[in-house]
């Protein structure tokens, strides 16, 4: 069950028992059969958890992240991917009848071709505001003048179409004394294993300096995206943005808590937040 920073998880639902590969180059993944689990309710927040019971007090192994939590760097040379290390997971099951998604005639349902953001009932911010950012910087910054810093975060389309604008907390650092508040936001092509690879389309939106409001990019003339191909968002500077100092705020999506023992810490793996429209 939910618990609002900075705990982490609340009360136990439902628990059950994990065999983990012996590889992790097999990419397979632990799963767990949940039998006779309780309902979960629409709109709830809910958290995973990995723990050990005395008869796993041997366990000694590693959750890796979730391809959502890749993200690359450009110090103004060229992209570096990384990763922002959130643990992946998938929960999977059966809706009830009055949760299926229901659509007016003439209003087809548009989702997202890539998000990962959602409005967290503890704060009402569809991005993680108690978690940290990284930054995104033009040369004439107010921080480290000179120095450059750019970000990309992937995703993979799940509908081909055409998108109109992007979305993104990036939140002026310094507004008094750094105010320049345009950031160029970006949709690219994958370069497997390199981050960013083509430029596809752009779009300049407006860094606020204001917790829980996203910047916007409107998009012309954009090409069609196509379902199940991975594509980058990514925000950048150009001369007329060189002096923004801002910080791409991560997503709730990132949350994580931490046990050591002596009970849960909740805190952010700050990969940015995001979603295409």
């Amino acid at each position: 069950m939910p618990a609002c920073y900075p705990d982490g998880p609340g009360d136990l639902i439902f628990s059950t028992e994990a065999t983990i590969p012996a590889s992790s180059n097999s990419c397979e993944v632990a799963l767990a059969k949940l039998r006779n689990g309780p309902t979960l309710v629409q709109d709830v927040k809910y958290w995973i958890t990995a723990t050990t019971t005395s008869q796993q007090g041997a366990l000694d192994s590693r959750w890796y992240a979730s391809n959502n939590a890749q993200v690359a760097f450009s110090f103004g040379d060229g992209w570096t991917q990384a990763t922002a290390a959130t643990p992946a997971f998938l929960v999977q099951g059966r809706a009830g009848e009055e949760d299926k998604e229901t659509v007016s005639v003439g209003e087809p349902a548009r989702r997202p071709f890539g998000s990962n953001l959602f409005v967290d009932p503890c704060t009402g911010c569809n991005y993680d505001p108690n978690g940290g950012g990284l930054d995104v910087r033009g040369p004439d910054n107010c921080t480290i003048v000179g120095s450059t810093i750019w970000l990309a975060v992937p995703f993979v389309a799940t509908r081909t179409g055409v998108p109109q604008r992007i979305l993104a907390p990036i939140i002026l650092n310094k507004p008094d004394i750094c105010p320049q508040n345009k950031v160029t936001l970006s949709i690219y092509t994958d370069n497997c294993g390199g981050g960013p690879g083509t430029l596809l389309v752009s779009g300049e939106a407006t860094a606020r300096p204001d917790p829980c409001n996203l910047a916007v990019a409107k998009l012309h003339n954009a090409p069609s995206l196509t379902k199940n191909v991975k594509y980058w968002v990514t925000a950048t500077t150009d001369a007329s943005q060189s002096a923004l100092d801002a910080s791409w705020f991560g997503s709730n999506n990132a949350q994580l808590a931490l046990d050591l023992g002596t009970g849960w810490f909740q805190f952010g793996a700050d990969t940015p937040a995001f979603e295409v429209q």
